[in-house]
This record gives structure tokens, C-alpha cells and sequence, in this order.
């Protein structure tokens, strides 16, 4: 692959982004709610940025005082500063909105 990051990833490629978790895994998250799926001419597959915003929705600290801190887009978009990508925390912001206002159906 090359450096840009895809727009959708198989099963396969999502179990191996998520730590190596198998494809039938990925695929009870997506049958769960967890993940978001598109159809592309009958292949299923799982955008890039849906796995992002799944790991950052996850991400945990190991301070107890931080313990229930995530990192979201709202926290990226307004840390500021100039390496602060915020389109990308824009798009992700974006994701996130699809992600929690409704489930997806196949």
C-alpha cells in the first residue's frame, strides 16, 4: 500500500488494524452496531476512518482520575495549536455524528 490511507478496508484488513482480531470478529461488530459498514457492488467493507473513531471512542488512561477521558474529535478540533489537524478532526467529527445518531442497517 501506499501512503494514503484507504476509504474502506475488508474484514479481514479491519481484524488485522484492530490489534489482529479475526475477520468473523470484525464481522459480529458490524451484526452488533459497532461498526459501520458500506456496500460497494455487493462487497461489504468497513471505512478507515469508522476504525479510528472506534479506537479513540475506546482509548483509556491509566490515571484513575483520567480514567473516563476519551480522545474525541471535539477535544482534537479544540486543542489548537498549529499541529492540530483539524480537518481531519472535522471529518471525524463528521463520522462520529453518523456513528451515534442512528444504527446503519445492510
Amino acid at each position: 500500500m501506499s501512503n494514503h490511507k484507504p476509504l474502506v478496508v475488508t474484514y479481514a484488513e479491519a481484524g488485522k488494524i484492530l490489534m489482529g482480531i479475526s475477520a468473523r470478529s470484525v464481522r459480529r461488530m458490524v451484526d452488533k452496531g459497532d461498526l459501520p459498514y458500506v456496500k460497494v457492488r455487493g462487497r461489504v467493507g468497513i471505512p478507515y476512518d469508522a476504525l479510528l473513531v472506534y479506537v479513540n471512542s475506546r482509548t483509556q488512561f491509566a490515571h484513575e482520575d483520567q480514567e473516563k477521558q476519551c480522545l474525541t474529535a471535539e477535544r482534537i478540533a479544540h486543542s489548537g495549536g498549529s499541529r492540530t489537524p483539524i480537518a481531519q478532526a472535522d471529518k471525524l467529527a463528521e463520522v462520529v455524528k453518523l456513528l451515534t445518531s442512528k444504527k446503519q442497517k445492510r
